[in-house]
């Protein structure tokens, strides 16, 4: 997940309180990124009664695993080493697990940028692999030393095209068999450092974004495990408004299970309760056409998007868990918040019911019919370097593509796009790093992401 502050107009919108749950039983790994929790107390935020962080409270709803992500050397204050020591010592105090997210960057990293740590700016590719291997096992090492060893360490963040940008760089003008073997070779010295810090029963994540899209999950590992295939989990990114709908979702892990026989887990997902904003920072999620059809932004829909994701999980062979991004996100007097609405406290940081259906707690009801076949879109390849094609699946009828910037700018308008005739859209320089392709057809709308690397 990325923060890219002032990207969405908002639209306000009722809240409706009522919700029907329709979860199965707990998954093994019922998890929350809670890496903002210590800046939102520190800022004044509270949740619940104000008496403790968003922890105990998740905990309660059922949470077992807390996700951490750790920036090599960020700004002060902002999840570096002592950060997670901290947060890593108020989960073991739980007794709860932890994930943590290594991002190999001084800030956030994702499909849109993997940028080295400045301190490792210059490095040869044989002095980065070796920095990656004492990094991680330094890292590793003080928490275990600290009583707190992680159960599970991801190896970079959404590293569909590469991390530690350009040495192990992939995609688009960088797929080449020899950026495939430098990240390969980074890979391995981090998983060597896990294997010499700490015993046999930590286990490893991969994690990429394309929760919805198997063609670009399979172009990844397909590429990658005849260099690198020593870890344990298949870790997917899960964004409707970004990757697709359920369907597609469903179709990935069902195609990633029957393909690697691997398990799955989802490092990352959220859904709005609001389009609301409670604060004067603009929301990452604020349109109608972000929400899918049949769930609202209403507690309940939130709710019910949560035990959509937690059944299918359940439902594939080895499917591990879901871990909600940023739950605690919530708005502080001193902080910002681009993901309030999309966080599991409301405006008061009162608990929402999504939690316990994370949590596996929820009391279970019918779920409801299934709403009208929905407007799907494919887009392949992604990334790409200039030429995308478009495929369009639903109701029959022509419509237009829009190409729209990450802060809202439209920077092409109006090609034309029907059902069953794919679409060569040809890209240019101008339009690369991530951009929106918006598709409308009568009265829906669709929206994808496409990463457009340079020539």
């Amino acid at each position: 997940m990325q923060f890219i502050p002032h990207v969405l107009v908002l639209i306000a919108a009722c809240v409706v309180a009522s919700v029907a749950i329709h979860a199965q039983a707990p998954l093994p790994i019922r998890c929350a990124d809670l890496s903002f929790e210590d800046e939102v107390v520190a800022s004044g935020g509270q949740f619940g009664d104000g008496s403790d962080g968003a922890l105990p409270l998740l905990a309660d709803a059922g949470l077992n695993t807390v996700r951490l992500r750790l920036w090599h050397t960020p700004e002060p204050g902002r999840d570096d080493l002592a950060d997670v020591l901290a947060a890593a010592a108020r989960a073991e105090a739980r007794g709860l697990d932890v994930l943590l997210a290594l991002h190999y960057s001084d800030s956030w990293a994702d499909p849109g940028k993997q940028t080295k740590p400045s301190a490792w700016a210059g490095l040869s590719p044989e002095l980065l692999a070796d920095s990656v291997y004492a990094y991680t096992r330094a890292v590793l090492t003080a928490l275990r030393d600290q009583g707190t060893p992680p159960r599970y360490v991801q190896l970079g963040n959404e590293i569909t095209v590469g991390m530690l940008w350009d040495t192990g760089r992939v995609g688009g003008a960088f797929d080449t068999p020899t950026q495939w073997a430098q990240l390969a070779r980074l890979l391995a010295e981090g998983r060597a450092a896990v294997r010499d810090a700490l015993d046999d029963d930590v286990t490893v994540v991969l994690h990429i974004d394309r929760g919805a899209d198997l063609a670009g999950a399979t172009w990844f590992f397909d590429r990658l495990r005849p260099l690198f295939d020593d870890f344990d989990v298949i870790g997917l990114s899960y964004y409707p408004w970004w990757h697709g709908d359920l369907d597609a979702f469903t179709a990935t892990l069902d195609g990633l299970a029957e393909r690697y026989g691997r398990p799955l887990f989802i490092a990352e997902t959220g859904y709005p309760w609001s389009l609301g904003f409670f604060d004067d920072t603009n929301n990452l999620v604020g349109l109608p056409d972000q929400v899918l059809p049949g769930f609202p932004a209403t507690p309940a829909g939130q709710a019910d998007f949560l035990a959509a994701v937690t059944n299918t999980v359940a439902a594939v062979p080895d499917g591990l868990g879901v871990c909600y991004w940023a739950p605690d996100w919530i708005a502080a007097p001193r902080l910002g918040s681009a993901w309030e609405n999309v966080a599991l406290f409301d405006d008061e940081g009162q608990l929402l019911p999504a939690a316990s259906v994370l949590g596996g707690t929820a009391v279970a009801s019918e779920p409801p019919a299934p709403p009208a076949r929905p407007l799907r879109l494919t887009v392949y390849p992604n990334p790409t370097v200039d030429v995308v094609t478009l495929d369009l699946d639903g109701p029959s009828g022509c419509g237009t593509v829009d190409v729209v910037d990450l802060l809202g700018r439209t920077q092409r308008v109006g090609e034309p796009l029907c059902s069953g005739t794919p679409l060569r859209l040809r890209l240019g320089d101008e339009h690369a790093g991530m951009v929106a392709l918006r598709v409308r057809v009568g009265a829906q709308q669709r929206t994808r992401t496409l990463v457009v690397t340079p020539r």
